[in-house]
């Protein structure tokens, strides 16, 4: 607010009485122990920058937010609590924003960005610690300046903590006033005692410290004093004492003092300056006084009001507050705070006639109807108390009996309705009749012939009409300077008309019985032209002149209908569109294109081109939210009339101005899983102070959010609105309301912005505060992760591409390896061929060219005998080179048998005693075919030897398997050989078993003596 409008602007708030009467009626607000205060006795309050509201007390600190109240407490053993609990002095803001303060023990500066306290302490020289702190200035080096002891002056310096002592008062001091220049440094000190007369002032220059003694009790006016208030304008200082206010002139030094001439008592307790023109004053047990510097007349006093809750406290004021944003708060000993800011009173109240209301200040009338009269005095009627005028000052109300000069008739109390027509006649109907009042003040009766009349209306063509109770229209005709009533005979009787009214048409609407609008065409014969189903109780008409549509106010709604009466383009506007209640008791337009409503919840204002609604409450300066049927007026200068339950509000609509100090959202609180998190911390500045933080980095299994939020305004608390958007989350922002309070329930990981957005008490919207959330991927899926999946995976498919290459030159080496040894087979098969079978054939052959010779038959025979036994031989031979080829046979149990076969064969028709034992169970086992072979060969190499060179009788051939290995033991009875045979490298039979063996990875064995003789041949089973 400008500062040369303040005073204009209280005066504009007054309820008018005789000037030192007048009193001011804001919206207050209270805090107690009930809101959450530690105690109340507060005496300092102080608004930050951040829009926290600070309250001292005995017995701990209060923050507010104009929803809750955080407490800080002393706790022992946490050096970062609150030191001492008794506040003793102001509160000062750092330039990083921390704030200092003193309690009784020590000085404290809670760290904002930690939520915590720091403390220090002062050393005197002779004592250890000294109590009795009392800061009172912080200068722009930031050194706090402190009383301790009620004498000693400090510096501390907040940055460094380091404390110097600057001089001293000669006498006790209870408070300090500092005189600071334009850029904060500190010039003077004054300091007072209570109990104690004058102030002392010490005078800062170049270090050096000037005393003065002023107003002792040695002066001519000796004070005590509670504060000083020092003026920029004209270096005057302003003293509010026990002696009452004064003003002091530092230059001229003179003393002037003021006081109210109506009251007695002159103590004061505080006094503050209202912007650069006005004083709030706290008198003892008076309440508030507002003086204006200018006038140098007090001009205001707010008192409190018993039966409005909504009135200040108490009469009795210890301090005063002014904070940054000309929020008044008022701290009351043992009471608690008052706040309430002048800014938001928006509508003026006339206080009407005192008589009206009963004792305890509820009013006990209903105002009927308000009208002007030909010399701007304002007429109301009531429901039991007739009609009452109030002057054009709008300062003195009075019954309209003094106001009549002759009559001869009683007018009824109960009013049903007034109305003032073209020639300045005041119309008045009861239910006990109807009568008028004529400009020379005579009041007339007129002659209803039994009928109550409702209503009166005049049209445009100068007829007054009138709505009896019974039905039907009549119009009042004049015949020799008297009156009476003529029925409209076109008009059926039927239900009444509660209310009339004509259109630019000519149209005349009526409101019959709250059931139905007539629309008639009163110029041919009241011709009825339609019937509107627009049931309720209609209270008021508008016809906007921008496209002709009609506006009903109804007890259903606003109600729009275009101007051809379609029934289609009927619309309702009610709560859901933002009016504050549906039923519209009266309804008034203004020159910006808004309909004003008056409502059973409050005031409202309706723009006819946005159709957006703005409320009005008690905190704006109405005196109810209650208003009354019918009751609401427009002058000719265009100012509003509306009727209340609790008197009658009359504003410009020009004049109504929206509150401009606009709220600060804040989030105060943040649950995380629905618990607190003393862990949170911000990822940007480090703050671990919830208001604080800017940026969250949570687990992806701490992803359910929850927060509290407040809007740091204080003109109206509880009517603050919030909406919010999850960015990431909700497509656009959330309508929250009044409610402060937000849930996000399991969030996928990934980045987000939380924008909050709050309006002040009149709805106008803030910027965002935004607070920038990242949750954490799993470590499933968090890029390390991604990384070392991809590491893996290319390790994974290296290694598969090394195993496939190793699996192919493996099988490549395996086809090289199968080639050879097929090459090889081949060759041994070649060379068994070429050894066994081809000298056999040359035999065979040599054989068979010799027994051509033979010429006897004996000898013949002899030789066929020998070819046949050849041939034979021959035979085997080639089995046994099919046998050893064919892979088929590449199987243990297939081995089994054929050396079983052979053994069976090569001892059937030998005197030799031969016996097999197989395994009960022979596995399934391959053996690969050089293996075969290699073994039977030595086996075979093992029979022959028995068979040629043992002389056995007995032979016993054992098989047996375990895991892993196959077993042959061939044991005979024989006359053994001698062991040295196996130590020469060459020319025997049983080297050439064991060589075979070992080349296969196998193993023969021999025991012999002269009692026989066993070799045994161990097989490694094949892996494939």
């Amino acid at each position: 607010m400008k500062e040369g409008h303040i005073i204009l602007f209280f005066s504009y708030l007054l309820v008018l009485h005789p000037v030192n009467g007048q009193d001011v009626k804001p919206f207050f607000h209270h805090l107690t122990v009930e809101n959450g205060l530690t105690q109340t006795t507060n005496e300092y309050v102080y608004k930050d920058s951040y829009g926290f509201v600070w309250i001292s007390s005995i017995n701990g600190l209060n923050r507010y937010d104009g929803k809750s109240i955080k407490t800080y407490l002393p706790e022992p053993n946490d050096t970062t609590s609150l030191y001492g609990q008794n506040i003793q002095s102001p509160f000062f803001e750092l330039a990083n924003g921390d704030i200092a303060f003193t309690t009784y023990n020590a000085i404290n500066v809670y760290i904002r960005a930690e939520d915590r306290f720091k403390h220090f302490k002062i050393k005197d020289p002779k004592e250890k610690d000294t109590p009795g702190y009392y800061a009172f200035h912080l200068d722009p080096e930031q050194n706090l300046w402190v009383v301790l002891r009620n004498t000693e002056i400090y510096k501390a310096n907040l940055l460094s903590f380091e404390t110097s002592r600057v001089g001293s008062f000669h006498q006790l001091v209870h408070r300090v006033s500092p005189h600071v220049d334009n850029n904060g440094k500190l010039i003077e000190m004054w300091g007072y005692f209570f109990q104690s007369q004058g102030v002392e002032i010490l005078t800062i220059k170049k270090d050096s410290i000037k005393r003065i003694s002023k107003f002792t009790k040695d002066t001519q006016t000796p004070l005590f004093i509670r504060n000083v208030t020092f003026d920029k304008k004209d270096d005057s200082a302003w003293i509010a004492s026990e002696n009452g206010l004064y003003s002091y002139n530092r230059v001229a030094e003179k003393l002037t003092p003021y006081h109210p001439s109506n009251i007695q008592n002159k103590t004061i307790k505080e006094a503050k300056a209202y912007g650069n023109d006005t004083l709030i004053i706290s008198y003892e047990k008076l309440g508030l006084f507002l003086f204006s510097k200018i006038s140098k007349q007090f001009f205001a006093s707010i008192e409190p009001e018993i039966s409005n809750p909504n009135s200040i406290s108490s009469r009795n004021i210890s301090r005063l507050t002014i904070d940054r944003d000309n929020g008044i708060w008022l701290s009351q000993f043992r009471i608690g705070v008052d706040f309430f800011h002048l800014d938001k009173t928006k509508f003026n109240n006339i206080n009407i006639a005192p008589e009206i209301y009963s004792h305890k200040g509820v009013a006990n009338f209903y105002t009927r109807e308000i009208i002007e009269d030909d010399s701007s005095n304002l007429w109301y009627a009531t429901n039991i108390h007739g009609i009452y005028i109030i002057d054009k000052e709008k300062k003195k109300s009075e019954n309209y009996s003094s106001y009549i000069d002759r009559t001869s008739y009683t007018l009824p109390n109960y009013i049903t309705h007034l109305y003032k027509d073209n020639n300045s006649i005041i119309w008045v109907s009861s239910w006990e009749g109807a009568c008028y009042i004529t400009p020379d003040r005579n009041l007339h009766q007129l002659d209803t012939r039994g009928s109550n009349p409702l209503f009166i209306y005049q049209l445009a063509n100068n007829k007054i009409l009138f709505c009896p109770f019974e039905g039907g229209l009549s119009e009042i005709i004049e015949i020799n300077g008297k009156y009476k009533l003529e029925q409209i005979q076109s008009v059926s009787r039927g239900y009444p008309f509660l209310t009339l009214w004509e259109d630019s048409k000519k149209r005349l609407f009526g409101c019959q019985d709250a059931s139905s609008i007539i629309v008639f065409d009163y110029v041919d014969d009241y011709k009825l032209l339609k019937e509107l189903p627009i049931a309720g109780e209609t209270n008021a008409f508008f016809e906007n002149p921008e496209d002709g549509s009609i506006w009903i106010a109804n007890s259903n709604g606003l109600i729009r209908i275009n101007s051809e009466l379609d029934i289609d383009s009927i619309k309702v506007f009610t709560e859901k569109d933002g009016l504050p209640d549906r039923v519209i008791q009266g309804m008034l337009p203004d020159n910006k294109g808004r309909l004003w409503l008056s409502t059973n919840r409050g005031l409202a204002s309706f723009d006819l081109k946005t159709h957006s609604v703005k409320q009005f409450t008690l905190a704006d300066g109405l005196p109810s939210l209650t208003f009354n049927t019918n009751s609401s007026f427009r002058g000719e200068n265009g100012e509003l009339l509306f009727g209340s339950s609790k008197g009658i509000v009359h504003f410009h609509p020009d004049q109504i101005k929206e509150f401009d100090v606009k709220a600060n959202p804040t989030i105060t609180n943040i649950l995380i899983n629905d618990d607190e998190d003393k862990g949170l911390k911000c990822e940007l500045t480090g703050a671990t102070n919830t208001t604080e933080i800017k940026e969250l980095n949570l687990p992806f299994d701490r992803n359910t959010i929850s927060f509290n939020f407040a809007a740091l305004e204080y003109s109206d608390p509880s009517s603050t609105k919030f909406r919010y958007q999850m960015v990431g989350v909700d497509d656009d922002y959330v309508e929250s309301g009044i409610r402060d309070f937000t849930r996000y329930a399991n969030l996928p990981y990934g980045r987000y912005s939380f924008n909050l957005m709050a309006t002040n008490s009149d709805g106008v919207w803030s910027g965002p505060r935004t607070l920038d959330i990242e949750i954490e991927p799993p470590f499933y899926r968090t890029c390390w992760f991604y990384l070392f999946v991809g590491v893996m995976m290319a390790g994974g498919i290296w290694a598969i591409i090394i195993a496939r290459r190793k699996r192919a030159e493996e099988r490549f080496q395996s086809e090289v390896d199968k080639r050879v040894a097929l090459e090889q087979e081949r060759q041994r098969i070649a060379r068994d061929v070429h050894d066994d079978l081809g000298s056999g054939l040359s035999a065979l052959s040599l054989q068979t060219a010799m027994a051509q010779y033979k010429s006897s038959p004996e000898e013949l025979k002899k030789e066929i005998d020998r070819i046949n036994s050849s041939a034979r031989d021959l035979s085997g031979k080639i089995r046994e080179v099919i046998w050893t080829v064919s892979a088929n046979n590449d199987t243990l149990p297939n081995l089994i048998s054929y050396l079983n076969r052979y053994a069976q064969e090569l001892f059937e028709n030998t005197d030799i005693d031969f016996s097999v034992n197989l395994p009960d169970d022979i596995p399934d086992k391959t053996i690969a075919g050089e293996h075969r072979r290699t073994t039977f060969l030595a086996f075979k190499e093992a029979l022959n030897n028995v068979l040629k060179h043992a002389d056995a009788t007995e032979v016993a051939i054992n098989f047996k398997t375990t895991s892993d290995t196959f077993i042959i033991y061939v044991d005979d009875n024989g006359k053994g050989f001698d062991p040295a045979l196996l130590n020469q490298s060459t020319g025997n039979g049983l080297l050439n078993m064991r060589t075979r063996m070992k080349e296969i990875g196998a193993d023969c064995q021999f025991e012999t003596s002269k009692k026989g003789t066993t070799v045994t041949f161990t097989l490694k089973f094949s892996e494939k």
